[in-house]
């Protein structure tokens, strides 16, 4: 059976203001990953920054971050009014 509905745009690594340079590494490693698209790329490298202890190497950045999850999580559980 054929899908309907809206073909999904490409993601364009333009739109995020990433230098070429830096396209043509999540380029290769997409290739690295067997033409995974550039999302799941993105997120596997996001999920290893996080979880490989990378975001310590920026201490300020790593306290504001944080305090932000702090504060969605809090927003959450807040009650609905």
């Amino acid at each position: 059976m054929e899908k309907r509905g809206r073909k999904k745009k490409p993601l364009n690594l333009t739109d995020f203001g990433f230098s070429q340079d830096l396209i043509e590494h999540i380029e290769d490693l997409c290739e690295g990953y067997g033409g995974a698209p550039p999302n799941r790329v993105m997120a596997l490298a996001l999920g290893h920054f996080f979880n490989g202890n990378g975001i310590d190497v920026e201490p300020e950045v790593k306290k504001r971050y944080l305090a932000e999850r702090e504060r969605r999580k809090a927003a959450k559980s807040a009650p609905s009014v």
